[in-house]
């Protein structure tokens, strides 16, 4: 006979329990979102009408870009979540994908004068 008191899942795997159930069990984004893709809040919304963890993104992406993974990153939880919840804000219109304006895909020249001074520093 089995014990009751037996753990099926250790204290560690809560958290992902947690963040897949906020994402009603989905386990795939219905749009495809690269890890550096850039992602950046767009409009305003009242934060009572989404929820708790769209908030969250909507605040961190809020006047800046962010990667899908730096997302995940601040937010402590996995990509495939965050995906998940990026493609619902996009659904909702809240948030844009692409590179910022003025990159046009290219770093700047300062950008590059921060690598290479890292580089020599090492």
């Amino acid at each position: 006979m089995e014990n009751p008191d037996e753990q099926w899942v250790d204290e560690s795997a809560t958290p992902l329990f947690d963040n897949y159930s906020r994402i009603g069990g989905r386990a795939r984004a219905r749009h495809t979102l690269s890890l550096d893709t850039q992602v950046r809040a767009v409009g305003s919304v009242d934060r009572a009408a989404v929820t708790v963890e769209h908030a969250q993104i909507l605040e961190l992406l809020a006047n800046r870009w962010l990667s899908v993974a730096e997302i995940a990153a601040h937010l402590h939880t996995t990509m495939n979540v965050i995906r998940v919840h990026l493609s619902d804000l996009l659904e909702e219109r809240l948030v844009a994908i692409g590179a910022p304006s003025g990159r046009h895909g290219r770093p700047s020249r300062e950008d590059l004068q921060k690598v290479i001074n890292h580089l020599r520093a090492m």
